[in-house]
């Protein structure tokens, strides 16, 4: 049986061990740690009901702890990834025994605008073309369509994915959007505010045109309206940092109506 006095050190010194290993925890649309993106509002550890005894012939003291959560939108679909996280990080603490339980609410309005204008301080411009960044583009072309760009492009994107690189891909196909069939994606990205979080296939972040038009709509943009769909798919969505990242590109000659913003040290034709 532990004193009053140990019990108490106990429940501080978990209470910082908790958000220590709760800092661990990546939210996986934003791969920033749950901490720094002020998602975790308050930590309560309490002696289990009786006193903190041994479970099981355990010999370790046993604590229940809440732990406050505040999501980014409500209805996140990511709610249950995040929290299976944040019970895991809490139920492997070493020295005792954690039950964790969570209150999960959404941000304020205000506290959200101010958490997406500092993401979006971070991405004023094309984040792949700064000198120094280690994500490598793959860029897949042809010279007509049909002949398997859009599946070169998938398939690389999940075989990267698969061994273990942090993958991104973008459909640059305006007019003959693929990719959301391929990745079996129906849904559509979550607005956080006016910025985008690509949708996750395949452990693969996606983003595409066809994700708003409906792939049954034919794209019929030209000019600067058709490069400015590109620079925002690069600069509007966050992608967070990938190893890698994939782009199935249009075919000539209606390439030519389209340039990468330039320069992109990372770029592979």
């Amino acid at each position: 049986m532990l004193a009053d006095s140990e019990i108490e050190a106990l429940t501080r010194r978990i209470k910082s061990d908790v958000f220590a290993r709760l800092s661990r925890v990546i939210d996986p649309e934003l791969g920033r740690s749950v901490t720094d993106l002020g998602m975790i509002t308050e930590i309560e550890v309490r002696p289990a009901p009786g006193s903190p005894t041994s479970i099981a012939g355990s010999g370790k003291p046993v604590f229940d702890v809440i732990i406050y959560v505040e999501l980014t939108i409500e209805g996140c679909p990511l709610t249950q990834t995040i929290a299976d996280r944040i019970d895991a990080a809490v139920a492997s603490y070493p020295t005792a025994v954690l039950r964790p339980h969570q209150e999960v609410s959404s941000m304020s309005q205000d506290k959200l605008q101010a958490l997406v204008e500092q993401l979006k301080a971070e991405r004023r411009s094309n984040p792949f073309n700064k000198v120094g960044v280690k994500t490598r583009i793959f860029a897949v072309a042809s010279g007509k369509g049909g002949v398997g760009k859009s599946s070169v492009a998938a398939n690389l994107a999940a075989t990267f994915a698969a061994l273990g690189y942090d993958t991104a891909a973008i459909d640059a196909d305006i007019y003959g959007f693929s990719l959301p069939g391929l990745f079996g994606v129906k849904g559509q990205p979550t607005n956080l505010n006016g910025m985008l979080m690509p949708v996750t296939a395949w452990g693969v972040k996606l983003i595409s045109i066809g994700m708003f038009a409906g792939s049954e709509r034919a794209i019929l943009w030209r000019g600067p309206r058709l490069q400015r769909s590109l620079e925002q798919f690069l600069t509007d969505v966050w992608w967070g940092s990938p190893t890698c990242w994939c782009s199935t590109w249009l075919p000539a000659p209606a390439t030519w109506l389209y340039r990468w913003p330039r320069p992109c040290p990372t770029l592979n034709w």
